[in-house]
């Protein structure tokens, strides 16, 4: 008997092991997500940002190209000619040749300084659009988020509320049996305990989307197990005054595309201008050649003196030319001309499109700012009426248990205290993620 009681021990020590194990094991499973973590990993798998990263690399290797158009350029040939019989009987048998080319713009109608410009524009916008897609990503992120916080919070809820109701139908089962309520009372928050069944299952499921569309946003793998904060926190953020809109339509990347677009379509003004200019470049040219003697000047020095005659032909030749070149344009039927005017024309309408755009932009920010002060407003009243429906809870409570309440009314009290907590998240998940809209419309979500 002793012995089968330490065993008794053992084992029951062996599982409360074996049992922490797993739950440590769980635990580490069960990673939990941060919103900062959540952004890093979102920023680090986006395949559009990793194309944009791609698009600035090859954007600054434009610029570097450009710049090069101001130095000299270089250029070599070389050239081998065997001719056989009978040709050979007339030219050289074996020719080699090795030419160098040396070439400097000297002017160009300002086409190489307006190149790089234009390559340093486009790293620029290339830029830009990674800063807006950051932002894309950044707001598409938050909002995952606060979706699997406030889905594990309603979730929260409605276990609470089933306590509530479990405690509530005991309450009126035994005043039934006690005679002292009706078949009806119990069957009303029977009915009331089921729905919450059928809600619960629902916000078990919604929770699952839920942290299925963030592994999604964040491109982790969709068996990743993880957790979340339990409750959405409330922060209020310092709203910038009214005036300041204006001034921030500046910051945000859509309002400066908008803009590099314009510079873009005066610099290509002034390349369609340059061709219209007289073009200047110097040039340089080198010349080496290597040849055999050729036939035909061999027999005539047999011819001549029976060998006795020496002719000689070098094999040998070098030479160098330099010449500068001016090319004017002179006529071409007005197409020039034309062609300077079609970009001027498109670049009045990209004028008009950042008016259009700037405008559209301020409009953008003070709908943002009107949807983040609502819900700050919201925030306040939802927690007073949480305040409210608790109280009015808890009267109720005491007075069913007291039975000087009929179950109809306890029910309402406890209907309103769900929804007021309901509203009440809600109104934090849209508070933070008006917060993250409005830092993306003033262009300062990082």
């Amino acid at each position: 008997m002793h012995l089968n009681k330490k065993l008794y021990i053992y084992i029951k020590t062996l599982g409360a092991v074996l049992f922490l194990v797993w739950l440590s094991q769980t635990a580490q499973a069960q990673k939990q997500f941060t919103l900062a973590q959540s952004r890093e990993m979102a920023l680090q798998q986006n395949n559009r940002i990793r194309i944009i990263s791609d698009s600035i690399a090859i954007a600054k290797l434009g610029v570097e190209r450009a710049k090069t158009n101001a130095l000299p350029s270089v250029d070599a040939s070389a050239t081998g000619l065997y001719v056989g019989k009978p040709l050979s009987d007339y030219l050289p048998e074996r020719t080699a040749s090795v030419t160098g080319t040396v070439t400097q713009v000297i002017y160009a109608g300002g086409k190489v300084r307006n190149g790089v410009k234009a390559a340093q524009l486009n790293a620029e916008v290339q830029q830009l659009q990674q800063v807006r897609s950051r932002a894309d990503v950044i707001l598409k992120t938050d909002t995952a988020y606060w979706q699997v916080v406030s889905a594990k919070e309603q979730l929260a809820l409605l276990k609470k509320s089933q306590q509530y109701l479990t405690n509530a139908l005991k309450d009126v089962t035994n005043a039934y049996e006690a005679g002292l309520k009706y078949k009806n009372d119990v069957l009303q928050v029977q009915v009331q305990y089921n729905q919450n069944e059928l809600q619960l299952l629902r916000a078990q499921n919604g929770l699952k989307l839920a942290k299925l569309n963030l592994l999604q946003v964040t491109g982790m793998s969709m068996k990743y197990q993880f957790d979340v904060l339990d409750t959405v926190p409330y922060t209020p953020v310092a709203l910038p005054p009214d005036s300041a809109f204006d001034v921030n339509v500046d910051k945000r990347p859509e309002a400066q595309l908008l803009q590099r677009s314009v510079d873009a379509g005066e610099l290509q003004t002034r390349l369609a201008t340059a061709n219209m200019l007289p073009q200047i470049a110097a040039v340089a040219y080198g010349f080496y050649a290597n040849s055999s003697t050729p036939g035909a000047v061999n027999l005539l020095g047999s011819f001549i003196g029976n060998g006795n005659v020496p002719i000689s032909v070098g094999s040998n030749s070098t030479s160098w030319l330099a010449m500068l070149s001016v090319r004017v344009p002179v006529f071409h039927w007005g197409n020039y001309h034309k062609a300077v005017k079609q970009q001027q024309i498109r670049t009045q309408a990209q004028r008009y499109q950042l008016q259009d755009g700037r405008q559209k932009l301020v409009l953008d920010i003070r709908q943002k700012y009107n949807s983040l002060t609502e819900a700050e407003k919201n925030v306040a009243l939802s927690n007073l009426s949480v305040q409210q429906a608790s109280e009015n809870l808890r009267l109720a409570n005491d007075r069913l248990k007291a039975g000087t309440i009929t179950a109809t009314d306890w029910l309402q009290a406890q209907t309103l205290w769900q929804q007021s907590k309901t509203q009440a998240i809600t109104a934090r998940v849209d508070y933070n993620i008006y917060t993250t809209q409005f830092k993306k419309a003033i262009g300062e979500l990082e």
